[in-house]
């Protein structure tokens, strides 16, 4: 079962806008010059190991680099302990990435790059390896007895980066300095906090503190910065850590004041009522489908732009209507 960070990490960086800004922070101007952002495109699939599933999510995106195909992979770790076979895992992850592209028709002409990038977050921070050739001390020279390795050795030692994101203890200043986006600057803050969050009203002065101390990345949010979507998707993940609304509400009134929660509540609700209005669009168009077969784009149209009236007479006809010219009647 997905974990509250893990929805947090899909729901946000699914999407190519929010990855786009998490790529560029994490793979620096460079690299970043070198990419055809129009070109980012969201691929099926994931590659962790089955026993991890609790603790890691993934997203794979393929775009162009300097002219050819590549393949950015995003891997976010959220756990109490460290990994130090971290790139050994990484690199399985890229050849099952690989072996994937190599099964497609017609077959690539060259493997693409894969660039394998991990945001972590944990209490300890990372600590260990994000180059694959550290695991290799012997071949690298720096063993036990100080004896230096051959040089002729390095060239069977695989060399493989790891861009790797550690939120665990990072300043707001270097979330403002490396991400342009505002919103993902929110999520990170609010991911690198979480674990620290009280629960459930046990610490009510050390929520507050928090609010006072990011108040101005919530503040966007109460001037309808962001869409429903990105604004529910924040506020429903901060409900799951704190183990409550009340408990969030009520310290927003006493840090905020009590406009901003009012906000904070009708911006919930208005999440929720679009949510709803979603799921009934989705319900009646499969019964739509089911009764009249494939929908076409100026019916899937109309059905979008219908209000709560006309979706309310649709579904009480549609169990009756024998044609979509009748349903819509």
């Amino acid at each position: 079962m997905p974990t509250p960070h893990d929805s947090l990490f899909r729901n946000v960086f699914s999407d190519p806008a929010n990855a786009e800004a998490m790529f560029r922070g994490l793979l620096g101007e460079a690299v970043a010059a070198q990419i055809d952002w129009s070109s980012l495109t969201l691929r099926p699939g994931t590659f962790i190991d089955e026993d991890l599933a609790k603790r890691e999510s993934d997203i794979l995106f393929s775009a162009e680099l300097s002219g050819r195909p590549a393949l950015l992979y995003l891997l976010f770790e959220h756990q109490s302990s460290g990994d130090r076979w971290m790139p050994l895992r990484l690199l399985r992850y890229a050849t099952r990435i690989w072996d994937g592209a190599v099964r497609e028709r017609p077959p690539p002409k060259h493997l693409p790059v894969v660039i394998p990038c991990v945001l972590h977050h944990s209490n300890r921070g990372w600590r260990d390896a994000v180059h694959l050739e550290e695991l290799f001390t012997t071949a690298t020279g720096e063993v036990p007895d100080g004896t230096p390795a051959t040089s002729g050795v390095r060239d069977y030692v695989p060399r493989w980066r790891v861009a790797l994101y550690d939120v665990s203890h990072l300043s707001d200043d270097e979330l403002r300095s490396r991400f342009q986006s505002a919103y993902v600057r929110m999520v990170l803050a609010t991911l690198r906090d979480s674990r620290r969050l009280p629960r459930g009203g046990a610490n009510r002065e050390a929520l507050a503190a928090w609010l006072e101390r990011v108040r101005d990345w919530l503040e966007p949010l109460l001037a309808d910065a962001y869409s429903r979507e990105a604004t529910f998707v924040v506020m429903r993940y901060l409900f799951q850590v704190i183990d409550g609304r009340a408990v969030f509400y009520e310290t927003v009134r006493h840090v905020m004041g009590i406009e901003s929660e009012q906000k904070f509540r009708s911006l919930w609700d208005e999440a929720i009522d679009e949510g709803l209005a979603k799921g009934r669009r989705s319900t009646l168009a499969k019964q739509m489908q089911l009764r009249f077969g494939p929908l076409t784009p100026a019916t899937e149209a109309r059905l979008a732009a219908a209000d709560e009236t006309t979706l309310d007479r649709w579904t009480e006809r549609i169990l009756t209507a024998a044609s979509l010219e009748e349903l819509f009647a």
